[in-house]
């Protein structure tokens, strides 16, 4: 872990721009390895002084694709779709429609939900913002 400084990260993006990656895809690893980092920091297997990305910013790495939204034809079209006879696949649109019926809430939130945060026919979660979502 005291070997991954500023020059590695440099180096780690510059390998992984040469197998494809987008500035998205970077961003995802960049901030799994700055989990990692973190977590090593706290139980202090590492000092802080070696913390890396006070230089090497992942907000860089941010994506320039355009979001092209779902249009309601689009939407209706797919929750149309019969997957019932695959449960994965069944699974996968309810988690989606879900996540779309809830304004966005991402996969982590909707895996960490209780039953208790549905007070109201509202559904309240901590995510990076605090939100309450009208079922």
């Amino acid at each position: 872990m005291r070997e991954i400084n500023v020059t590695f990260l440099d180096k780690y993006e510059v390998f992984l721009r040469s197998r494809g990656g987008t500035n998205g895809g970077i961003a995802v690893c960049m901030r799994s390895l700055r989990i990692i980092i973190n977590l090593v920091i706290r139980i202090d297997l590492i000092k802080q002084n070696l913390y890396p990305f006070h230089k090497h910013k992942i907000s860089k790495h941010r994506g320039k694709r355009i979001k092209h939204p779902l249009t309601i034809a689009e939407i209706a079209f797919f929750k149309n779709v019969d997957c019932e006879e695959d449960i994965q696949y069944s699974n996968t649109k309810n988690y989606f429609l879900f996540s779309f019926y809830t304004r966005g809430i991402n996969f982590t939130a909707i895996i960490r939900l209780r039953w208790s945060e549905i007070i109201n026919q509202r559904v309240t979660y901590d995510g990076l913002k605090h939100r309450a979502i009208s079922l």
